[in-house]
């Protein structure tokens, strides 16, 4: 059986699996101000986590699990934010249950998962979309529109760093077995972004990783697109705050830093005199305090979320879907074999 659409002004039921730091930093925020959504359940194991949950939404249902909430509670739609060893179970129940989900990546630990989650998402008529949510970033999305209309003539090299500051972590962050590692936390973003921006695939990639405070917490990729553009992509757990990436191309280069919330493009140009500098300075310091006044971190998120309660109020698909999530980890799989192998490793669809 498959999900009916809400209808394009229904109220959506939306439940929501796991209410741990994202959940409360993030998704609870972003779904308490979206027009026209109720939450009405809520589903954690651990009695702390619940009681803050209710608090946010006092009138929701707080059950254990996902299977509790699947069969007692009425949704339309399930956000699912729980751990991530946990993400793809807790979807295929959603989507056997004939309810919407939009899973928060990475969308399985491993590919073998992911895969059996995007044929059921494929079969089942549901919306199904991967928390992917910087795709919707303005500048990203900017960016990417500059690069579709050759702003920098043909693209030839990426590279990004993406890197955060925290690195003592207990529980699942410890290990990529269970969704940790700066590669399936870090290192998926940047390479949904790669395929994202170019409408490409990725062909083979060759990889090294490092632990140093946690296992797997330091990699870097060296990968190749399809139609030949190379890339570098650097992740690192326990480095400064980072985000960065720039592609350089025939024509000129593009470079978005969104630590700052800065777009630039065409040769770099050293800015003289100190009006420039306080003007650049200001930017920094714009940016900054904006992601420290706004609720929910950017508006990615609520971009994001935004887009996935339109396409189940529609029953037209939304992007990215599961099949990103898929290619994502295939892309991550392969650089842990590279590293591990030593070798260049293809990354088959």
């Amino acid at each position: 059986m498959s999900a009916a659409s809400a209808g394009p002004d229904a109220m959506v039921a939306i439940g929501v699996a796991g209410a741990g730091r994202i959940a409360e930093r993030v998704h609870f925020q972003v779904l308490a101000t979206l027009p026209g959504v109720r939450v009405t359940a809520i589903a954690e194991p651990s009695a702390v986590r619940a009681a803050v949950a209710a608090k946010h939404f006092p009138q929701a249902e707080i059950v254990p699990d996902v299977a509790t909430l699947l069969a007692q509670c009425s949704i339309d739609a399930l956000v699912v934010c729980s751990p991530p060893a946990m993400h793809a179970a807790a979807a295929q129940a959603a989507l056997a249950a004939s309810r919407h989900v939009y899973v928060e990546k990475p969308i399985a630990v491993n590919a073998v998962d992911a895969r059996q989650l995007v044929a059921l998402a494929q079969s089942s008529g549901c919306v199904a979309m991967a928390g992917f949510n910087y795709r919707r970033h303005p500048l990203i999305e900017k960016l990417r529109q500059e690069l579709q209309a050759g702003r920098i003539g043909q693209p030839v090299v990426m590279r990004s760093v993406f890197s955060v500051a925290h690195a003592h972590v207990a529980g699942w962050q410890v290990s990529p077995a269970t969704g940790g590692g700066a590669l399936l936390e870090l290192g998926s973003h940047h390479f949904d972004l790669a395929r994202f921006l170019f409408d490409d695939e990725v062909a083979d990639v060759s990889a090294r990783v490092w632990s140093r405070h946690r296992d797997a917490d330091t990699a870097t990729v060296e990968f190749r697109m399809e139609r030949g553009i190379h890339g570098t992509a650097i992740v690192a757990i326990g480095a400064i705050d980072d985000d960065r990436l720039e592609v350089l191309g025939e024509d000129g280069g593009a470079r978005l830093d969104r630590m700052r919330a800065e777009l630039s493009f065409g040769p770099q140009r050293f800015e003289y005199g100190r009006r420039h500098a306080l003007a650049r300075e200001l930017r920094i310091a714009g940016g900054a305090l904006r992601r420290l006044v706004k609720p929910a971190g950017e508006s990615s998120y609520g971009n994001a979320l935004a887009a996935f309660v339109a396409a189940v109020r529609t029953g037209v698909p939304a992007r990215p879907d599961l099949s990103d999530g898929l290619r994502s980890l295939e892309w991550i799989e392969a650089a842990m074999q590279s590293a591990a192998s030593g070798t260049r490793v293809s990354v088959s669809p």
